[in-house]
């Protein structure tokens, strides 16, 4: 399990049934149940056309929210202002918690 070392943030996993048959595995998210918060909104990145781009590079005055890797790999990248810490997500069933004025980017 991932050790977050930064300030508002966390560690979040999902429900995850394997599945024998070839058919796909199923991931559950579930609000203020495995999610710590209402959602209210989701968006993911698909199909990135430049190997080594950034996307992120902010922070968000008071909104929490989770990222997930659900295909693929990438960095995280998170500061709170004295800590930085860059972790490797490639797993679809652990999210990282960015909570409020936490800066990051994904590469």
């Amino acid at each position: 399990m991932i050790k977050i070392k930064v300030k508002n943030s966390g560690v979040v996993k999902l429900q995850m049934f394997r599945d024998k048959d070839g058919d796909g595995d199923l991931f559950i998210a579930e609000a203020t149940r495995n999610i710590p918060f209402k959602i209210k909104r989701v968006f993911f990145i698909n199909n990135p056309k430049i190997k080594n781009s950034v996307r992120g590079n902010h922070a968000h005055k008071k909104y929490n929210q989770v990222i997930f890797c659900a295909s693929g790999s990438f960095f995280l990248n998170l500061d709170d202002g004295r800590t930085k810490q860059r972790i490797f997500m490639d797993d679809p069933s652990i999210g990282i918690i960015l909570g409020p004025k936490l800066w990051h980017s994904m590469t």
